[in-house]
């Protein structure tokens, strides 16, 4: 740039030579006569140098001409006024007339003390006043994300690029630690993950804008709110990025009843705050059930032990699975997630145990389908529930297990039983064992076969990796079937047919025994057969019924003829009966349950206990299944009662208490009725099944139902 040619140059030169004993400070300061001469391209000139190199009587610490100085060059600005004698100019560079300081940043005129256009989050300390640029509410954390009006981008990097370039070091010490939250300590919170640093109008609490300094992230308290964070309002206070409508954190929503509208709050509040992808861990708050999100419905929001599908605690008085009923739960009848709808034809009576960590029913069906699959004919399945989904409303831990013979001429017929005993175990894998008892009819005949399915836990589900059939006779159809277990782990299958002839067979292992033919007449008809205990040295107890009287019969499984032989003396009973079973827990305590025949009222009970029992002696009941369990009797019952058909008696054997069990049918099977009832107890659940059956069904419809429950035990 050329100096005006109306300007003479020569006598604007400010220094022309200097005197060495006048102008010793200025020597002294590096002043050279020859590099200072007025020109606006002065190469010498240099700002903070304390020279006036280009003799423009300006001034030389003010680099960016805001009128205001760094603190550190004090010292030389008055020196430079003194040594140029530019004091009657101070007045002119500065807004206030006097010499100001404070300046955080020489190079930019926006940045200066006092500045009123301060703007936030975009890393210029306008006001120098060395307060965190991207703490709009001073509670000393920040956003994670910069708005887009300032180029969006992560606050950490230019927290930091801003403390380095303004000398802040001390913002950054200052920073709180982190917080570690969740359910499981796996979000880390640190001083950039401020929830709320800025005003927003949308979020209000008690009609007024929430101000977001009170609005920060806070260590988790057990509880929702015990930090400071109000359930309920719609607002993170603690920026733990938790559900604000699950009070108890148990996975579940505050119930309409407690909250009205809370579905509206809750969805409002997921995208106020963001928080979509946040809904799995809300979910995934209650380890004992599987949620992929919250659901709704918890009837009591300040106990994490009480939600829809909680394990319901038999007698206690409360609701734990927020049904309604504060004593026992409703039966279920979906499938797993995948394919929830199960259609069945005839089920048979269901049989219930557990093997290892999964509980297990066995049954056979007509045919059955599930959703869209194929259907089935004449299969035996098997539905599992892991025992720590075993609770009210459970699905099945798996798809259904299918077992029947490749031969389609041999049709699975419906008596089945179950025997399990704790210490038969795989010697592979060391998986708990049991036996299924069961009988095949040749489809053209009434040629049967009898054997046995053997039963493992594996995975996800219980399934049957070996089996075994005997033939039992040309001319006998089972009509019932028992099983037990030997010392060996090899199971007994005892079946007994009444026509068209009277026969008694015994399978033990892999091996049939010879039939029974000293039995083989009218005087021991097989309408009810089953082990009383289990096989000891060879000796085998059962209990035969049919026609006039039961019979309990001792057989010598190896007598010296090679054929089974009947130990005298056989003990007739008077009352006939016309079903029966052996139920022998874990604990290996037997109980006999026997139904009467011709209509009579009420159930008998024997085995381990000091008499038999008579029970419901003023109810006609359909269908029973009764176990011991540390002194205490369980019964699972159907009775003639369309108002109550199912009940749960437990308790002292001789005077047990009777609690109605919940059975409402699916939609679609509106009118089915209770027919056949199965039961298991061990030290973690009451678990019951049962099937009903549709009354007029039409040929062929698969109408018929099984529906399934799990209790916790009596406190």
């Amino acid at each position: 740039m050329a100096w005006p040619d109306n300007v003479d140059q020569e006598a604007l030169d400010c220094v022309d030579t200097l005197d060495p004993e006048a102008d010793a400070d200025r020597i002294a300061a590096g002043w050279e006569p020859a590099e200072i001469f007025p020109s606006p391209n002065n190469p010498n000139e240099i700002g903070y140098d304390g020279i006036d190199s280009d003799c423009a009587a300006d001034n030389d610490f003010d680099g960016d001409e805001d009128g205001y100085l760094l603190d550190e060059v004090q010292a030389d600005f008055e020196s430079y006024v003194t040594l140029w004698g530019y004091e009657d100019r101070v007045a002119s560079w500065f807004p206030s007339g006097a010499a100001a300081y404070g300046d955080c940043d020489d190079a930019d005129p926006l940045a200066y003390p006092g500045n009123p256009d301060d703007a936030l989050y975009d890393g210029r300390d306008a006001n120098c006043d060395g307060v965190n640029d991207f703490d709009a509410d001073g509670d000393g954390y920040m956003p994670p994300i910069l708005p887009e009006s300032v180029g969006g981008g992560e606050t950490e990097g230019a927290f930091t690029t801003f403390v380095n370039k303004y000398g802040l070091q001390q913002l950054a010490n200052d920073l709180p630690a982190d917080i570690t939250v969740g359910p499981t300590g796996e979000i880390v919170l640190t001083a950039f993950d401020d929830c709320l640093d800025v005003e927003d109008p949308l979020l209000t609490s008690g009609g007024s804008a929430v101000d977001p300094a009170t609005v920060y992230p806070r260590e988790r308290s057990p509880v929702l709110g015990g930090n400071g964070d109000t359930p309920y309002d719609g607002i993170d206070t603690d920026c733990n990025r938790d559900n604000d409508f699950d009070y108890d954190r148990d996975g579940f929503l505050v119930d309409e009843a407690e909250l009205p509208n809370v579905e509206v709050a809750y969805t409002s509040y997921i995208a106020q705050w963001g928080y979509e992808d946040e809904l799995a861990a809300w979910g995934a708050e209650n380890d004992d059930v599987l949620l992929i999100e919250p659901r709704p419905d918890d009837c009591r929001d300040d106990d994490a032990l009480t939600y829809p599908a909680a394990l319901e605690r038999l007698g206690d008085g409360v609701d734990q699975d927020c049904d309604g009923d504060s004593n026992a739960s409703a039966f279920a009848f979906r499938g797993n997630v995948a394919e929830p709808e199960l259609e069945f034809l005839d089920p048979s009576a269901p049989e219930v145990l557990r093997l290892n960590d999964l509980y297990a029913i066995v049954f056979t069906v007509d045919s059955w389908r599930q959703g869209t699959d194929p259907i089935e004919e004449e299969v035996g399945l098997i539905i599992s529930f892991e025992v720590d989904e075993a609770r009210s409303q459970a699905e099945p831990s798996a798809q259904p297990y299918r077992w029947k013979l490749p031969n389609p001429d041999l049709v699975l017929a419906d008596p089945l039983d179950v025997a399990m005993v704790p210490d038969c175990t795989d010697e592979v894998t060391g998986a708990e064992q049991a036996y299924i008892g069961h009988s095949y009819q040749v489809a053209t005949s009434n040629t049967s076969y009898v054997g046995w399915v053997e039963l493992q836990a594996s995975g996800p589900q219980v399934i049957a990796p070996a089996r075994s059939i005997s033939p039992a006779d040309n001319d006998a159809v089972p009509i019932d079937i028992g099983i037990t277990i030997d010392a060996n782990c090899d199971p007994y299958v005892v079946s007994c047919s009444i026509a068209p002839t009277p026969l008694l067979h015994v399978t033990h292992g892999l091996q049939p025994l010879p039939n029974l033919a000293s039995l083989q007449d009218d005087q021991f008809p097989g309408e009810v057969c089953y082990p009383r205990r289990l096989p000891l040295d060879d000796e085998l107890s059962m209990t035969v019924c049919g026609g006039a009287s039961c019979n309990d019969l001792e057989l010598d499984i190896n007598a010296g003829t090679g054929d089974p032989e009947i130990i005298p003396p056989i003990t007739p009973v008077a009352q006939t009966w016309r079903s029966g079973n052996l139920h022998t827990s874990r604990d290996a305590d037997d109980l006999i349950t026997l139904l009467p025949d011709g209509g009579a009222f009420g159930v008998r009970l024997s085995g381990d206990l000091p008499l038999p029992i008579e029970l419901l002696t003023k109810e006609r009941v359909l269908s029973a299944d009764a176990q011991l369990w540390n002194g205490d009797l369980y019964m699972a019952v159907v009775v003639d009662d369309p108002k109550n058909p199912i009940r749960l008696l437990h308790g002292d054997p001789d005077k047990p208490q009777v609690t109605n069990l919940t059975f409402v049918p699916p939609k679609g099977f509106e009118g089915v009725l209770p027919a056949e009832i199965g039961l298991h107890v061990d030290d973690d659940r009451i678990a019951v099944a049962v099937t009903a059956l549709d009354p007029t069904p039409a040929y062929g419809e698969r109408g018929d139902v099984l529906g399934w429950l799990f209790l916790g035990l009596p406190l």
